[in-house]
């Protein structure tokens, strides 16, 4: 009978439980009383006496049960939770203390010791630390489902089965694509949209973490889009009994959503709207000019801001409701000390949502500032997290500690990489990114197109324009200097360049993931402007200009040298002749006008060897130059031929044409 109930015997006389003499002698003890504790009626059956003599005290040996019911009440499961020892009736809650601090003896209210069973103390360590407790109830709140499905073996219900399809193995059922959105998704990006769409019917925030390139903005507009359709479209539905259901769909009226992006990103995120959802008013907060009545802005279905814009007007759009406030390149927040971080975190709004290649960069802190703020508390307060986790998974290295904090972040992260997803993507993604100079940038762009317009004009009126062609091509080649940093024309410049921050913030994406780029640029100035910054961060690289010799050997490098991921190529002696396959991202820093230069440059990744899908982004600052030539070439016009053809590229240019160039 005894060998059935779990003991073994060495000598048939006494009996002990299997694997007992690895552990210490108390935990020996705890684990016999916690058997006798399961055993007692099957013992008492079987006629079998029970006589402990312990000097440390009088133990109980009876059962004991563990009774669970659970209720929803708004965002919170009500956990009725209440432990039957003998006579004693005792609210679970009274065990927090003991379960936490791993001690198993609880003294009931005669004096008696109750030896906790073993599996408590890691069954229920995570409600004792998310839940709050009031009687016999133990409040965890919806975001922590994760732990709720863990409280009893086999005990779901219909709140949690619809909250478990957001885990990582879980199936959401369809969801139909919204019909004002201008683009084709991709499966995985599709995949993306429906669990953006489940987090926002269960009012719970996420961080879409996808590798660079493979489409976050566009899964976030797709998302807006349905909320616009879906807002204009539902009806109210009266609950039953008058009460909200948690889960049921209901109405809500149409309102504002805010995008808070880099400063060098703003207007790609308007074009990108612009492009893939044309029926959303979009609303640019940004720069000196922008309006101080913020009221305003709630009549535009998307608001599109930066993070020191949000630091400087914080005090009034916290006074805003928004529907979504949608945080891109989050990894900007993730020092929770910082004036950026709290001043996001007064943002109102009915969901929040997180997008970042890279949300931990240097430590799990990261982690848990973009966590707190798309679900508030859903890692505990910043001490508990770095005192629970932080410590013991960075220092100690601790598995168990790491697998309890991937469960619980687990429905609240979605990340892919390129190569998961590989049979989705083309060979090759081009994207343009639109940069936002800085208002130091944008005053000497201003000045100096100004200058040039006026000089090129009177010499067209002096001389005609072929003989102008000088000037014209002067002034062009120094808007595009301009364009991409003011240090290119002016080495006494101390001031930043939006394309500048913009392409180190790319550069620092495609690193963090762990991938090569090669970059390319017609001015070898620009490259060297890189070559400091990349200095600066200690980021390993390699370099090929008209003056370089040895070729081969640092192309040798750069494919072979793991450490080193960044390779600064001018676009005239890296165009051709160069096998580069070891790169899956190009970056073009100035685009002009002859697009199969660039390809040229393109194919140095873009080639037979080549075995990763190959990302190509080229770097264009707003407002400039090269965005009135991004538009030419996109209409295929005679002018953008005409340069790229031409010995003389100015001779069948006219005025007008030549004026709104420079306009």
């Amino acid at each position: 009978m005894l060998a059935e109930l779990g003991l073994i015997s060495y000598d048939d006389l006494n009996y002990e439980l299997r694997g007992s003499r690895d552990e210490c002698y108390a935990e020996q003890f705890n684990d016999l009383i916690e058997w006798l504790n399961s055993n007692s009626q099957a013992l008492e059956e079987h006629g079998v006496q029970v006589n402990i003599r312990a000097e440390s005290g009088k133990f109980f040996t009876g059962s004991r049960d563990l009774e669970i019911s659970m209720d929803r009440k708004t965002d919170w499961f009500d956990l009725k939770m209440v432990v039957i020892i003998g006579e004693f009736r005792i609210p679970f809650w009274k065990f927090r203390s003991n379960i936490l601090n791993n001690e198993r003896r609880f003294i009931l209210p005669d004096g008696t010791v109750f030896i906790m069973p073993r599996e408590w103390l890691s069954r229920y360590g995570e409600l004792f630390e998310f839940g709050l407790g009031e009687g016999e109830k133990i409040r965890l709140h919806k975001q922590h489902f994760p732990i709720a499905e863990k409280i009893q073996s086999g005990w779901s219900s219909p709140e949690l089965r619809r909250l478990e399809s957001l885990q990582e193995n879980g199936e959401l059922p369809s969801v139909q694509l919204p019909a004002g959105l201008a683009a084709r998704l991709r499966p995985y990006q599709i995949e993306g949209y429906t669990w953006l769409y489940y987090l926002s019917q269960n009012k719970l925030g996420g961080c879409l973490a996808d590798d660079m390139g493979l489409g976050k903005t566009l899964q976030a507009i797709a998302m807006l889009v349905k909320h616009k359709e879906m807002a204009k479209t539902r009806e109210n539905v009266p609950a039953l009994n008058g009460q909200l259901d948690l889960f049921d769909t209901v109405a809500s009226p149409v309102s504002s959503s805010l995008i808070v992006v880099p400063s060098s990103v703003v207007f790609n995120w308007k074009n990108e709207i612009h492009k893939f959802a044309p029926g959303l008013k979009v609303a640019v907060h940004a720069g000196n000019l922008r309006s101080r009545n913020v009221q305003e802005l709630i009549k535009y279905d998307v608001v599109i801001t930066s993070y020191p814009i949000v630091r400087q007007d914080i005090g009034s759009l916290s006074l805003l409701h928004f529907e979504y406030v949608i945080l891109d390149e989050s990894q900007v927040i993730k020092n929770p000390s910082s004036k950026v971080y709290h001043a996001v975190s007064m943002l109102n709004s009915v969901n929040r949502l997180v997008l970042t290649g890279t949300p931990v960069e240097n430590s799990l802190t990261d982690l848990w500032a973009q966590m707190n703020f798309v679900n508030p508390n859903l890692l505990g307060n910043l001490s508990f997290f770095k005192r629970e986790y932080v410590s013991n998974i960075e220092k100690k290295n601790d598995k168990h500690r790491e697998e309890k904090l991937k469960r619980i972040i687990n429905p609240f992260i979605l990340r892919r990489t390129k190569e998961e997803v590989a049979r989705d993507l083309p060979e090759m993604s081009e994207q343009v990114i639109y940069c936002t100079m800085t208002d130091e940038q944008k005053q000497i762009y201003e000045e100096e197109k100004s200058g040039i317009r006026n000089a090129l004009l009177e010499s067209i009126d002096q001389k005609g324009i072929e003989k102008s062609s000088m000037i014209v091509l002067q002034g062009l080649t120094r808007l595009r200097q301009l364009s991409n940093h003011p240090r290119l024309t002016d080495e006494n410049y101390r001031n930043e360049s939006g394309k500048y921050l913009e392409v180190f913030r790319n550069i620092e994406n495609v690193l963090a993931e762990n991938h090569k780029v090669l970059i390319f640029s017609s001015f070898v100035k620009h490259l060297e402007l890189i070559e400091e910054g990349l200095k600066e961060r200690q980021i390993k690289y390699t370099m090929l200009t008209g003056e370089t010799v040895n070729r081969e050997e640092i192309v040798r490098v750069f494919q072979e040298n793991e450490n080193c991921r960044v390779f600064l190529i001018s676009l005239k002696a890296g165009g051709v002749g160069l096998n580069l396959s070891a790169a899956d991202y190009v970056f073009i820093l100035d685009p002009w006008w002859n697009p199969a230069a660039e390809d040229q440059a393109v194919s140095r990744a873009h080639r037979i060897g080549q075995n990763k899908n190959v990302f190509v982004y080229r770097f264009i600052s707003e407002g400039t130059i090269e965005e009135k030539i991004q538009k030419l070439q996109d209409k295929k016009s005679k002018l953008a031929d005409t340069f790229i053809n031409s010995n003389n590229p100015v001779k069948d240019i006219s005025k007008e044409e030549l004026e709104e160039l420079f306009s």
